[in-house]
């Protein structure tokens, strides 16, 4: 959906939970541009099992035609830093195979997060202080490099979303890993609520303008929810506007780029989605 020049989307898990729903659904609510992640959508299929299926992905490609459904992202969402190895090695092979669907389904981008390692006391527990260490920045930056090689050979853009708790968690460390990388078919999707947390979250404003004067034009893909916060309650993610995220200030930024993102509600359910997009109307100047 196109509002104030701005594109809009959702992902395809919170619109239904079959890939044949989320089709019909996405049409009804004038839905077009989505996040695919396509094990999550395609659930009646594995595809570590299946690996890429070119005769499936043209399946899955003539029906997104069909509902004239655009993808912004193909969600393949994995832990490419694992400490378990042949896991790490089964997750960066499903990714390597996305890259061959998202070639054939036009994705926008594929996107991936950049893992997190789990306290030996607590797998519950994301453990900072090594997930965030130079060995682990140094393990995903080896680990990410043959697969944008890879994007490179097939005109596919990866996606990189930094989080606090993974090795890309900053504007800082965002800017340092495409400068590391150095291509054209790795760019950034930002989610400023996924970099917010009890020691950072006043100085948002400053941490939403560094990451668009490190790398605005980087960004192919916006994430939008929103947060609240407090000591008492820790970060809740919510619907966009309805929250502690400066909005406005963000879309003043978005606003001056010379090429606009698309955007994902992300985490939406689609109940909420056509008030949620009224809510946009009246904050996007």
């Amino acid at each position: 959906m196109d509002i104030k020049g701005f594109q809009l989307g959702l992902r395809g898990h919170d619109i239904a939970d079959t890939f044949s729903d989320m089709c019909v659904l996405a049409n009804e609510n004038d839905v077009t541009n989505l996040q695919f992640a396509l094990a999550k959508t395609v659930s009646d299929i594995n595809f570590d099992e299946v690996g890429y299926d070119a005769d499936l992905s043209k399946k899955i490609k003539a029906k997104l035609d069909e509902h004239k459904l655009s993808v912004s992202v193909l969600g393949c969402y994995i832990n490419p830093i694992a400490e378990n190895l042949e896991m790490q090695k089964a997750q960066l092979k499903r990714f390597e195979n996305f890259i061959d669907y998202a070639k054939d389904f036009e994705a926008t981008v594929i996107g991936t997060e950049t893992g997190v390692l789990v306290c030996a006391d607590n797998p519950h527990k994301v453990d900072i202080e090594r997930t965030h260490s130079e060995e682990v920045y140094q393990l995903f930056l080896n680990n990410l490099r043959p697969l944008v090689k890879k994007a490179e050979g097939l005109g596919v853009t990866v996606g990189i979303e930094p989080v606090w708790e993974c090795p890309i968690c900053t504007p800082k460390v965002m800017k340092r890993l495409l400068d590391d990388i150095n291509s054209d078919n790795m760019l950034a999707i930002l989610d400023v609520s996924n970099m917010i947390n009890l020691d950072n979250y006043k100085n948002q404003r400053e941490m939403i303008d560094e990451a668009f004067d490190l790398f605005g034009e980087k960004i192919r893909v916006i994430h939008l929810k929103d947060f609240t916060i407090s000591e008492e309650n820790g970060k809740k993610f919510a619907a966009a506007g309805t929250g502690d995220l400066e909005i406005e200030h963000m879309f003043k930024r978005i606003d001056a780029l010379k090429n606009k993102p698309e955007i994902i509600l992300d985490g939406l359910p689609l109940a909420n989605y056509k008030e949620t997009v009224e809510r946009l109307k009246n904050i996007i100047k």
